[in-house]
């Protein structure tokens, strides 16, 4: 069985891949830390991992915009994904749906930091500030705020009640 203990995936990967015939690719397990690069066979390589035992998850923000909830899914099963920057990627269902952030913290019972931008469609439900403080977060970071965003009452909120060492806002 072969591991990927870091992995990057990219276009080049899949490109190599297709024209080199190799008997322990794809890997049937990924440790580690993962960054993605580019979502156009993201699937087909997920669905050949039979393990996904990550620590760190980063999606890279200029590059990736959506993953499907069933890669997300299998992405976080180990329970043990410390580190997630979504960045501006947005996690849908099969038939388009966005799934709240709420939803995604469901999967990520050992999350530390969370690195994320702010999606119009996607609001901060006061569900999702519940979550994370009643998790072990200890880093928030929320990117691209609109200026009408009232971050004042959400750092406070998160100062009072959350185990958050570190919260980070940033707007537009």
């Amino acid at each position: 069985m072969t591991i990927v203990r870091t992995a990057e995936i990219s276009t080049e990967i899949f490109q190599i891949t297709s024209k080199i015939t190799i008997p322990k690719w794809p890997p049937k397990s990924i440790t580690g830390t993962l960054y993605i690069r580019e979502e156009n066979h993201f699937s087909q390589f997920i669905s050949k991992c039979l393990i996904c035992d990550l620590k760190c998850l980063i999606f890279y923000f200029w590059e990736i915009q959506k993953i499907s909830y069933d890669d997300f899914k299998v992405l976080t099963s180990s329970g043990r994904l410390e580190i997630l920057d979504l960045g501006p990627t947005i996690v849908t269902s099969k038939n388009g749906e966005i799934i709240p952030y709420d939803s995604l913290l469901d999967h990520t019972p050992a999350l530390r930091y969370l690195r994320l931008e702010y999606n119009q469609n996607l609001q901060l439900s006061q569900k999702f500030i519940e979550k994370i403080c009643a998790s072990n977060l200890e880093y928030f970071k929320i990117f691209e705020l609109p200026e009408n965003f009232e971050s004042e009452a959400l750092l406070a909120y998160l100062a009072k009640g959350c185990n958050i060492l570190y919260a980070n806002v940033f707007y537009i």
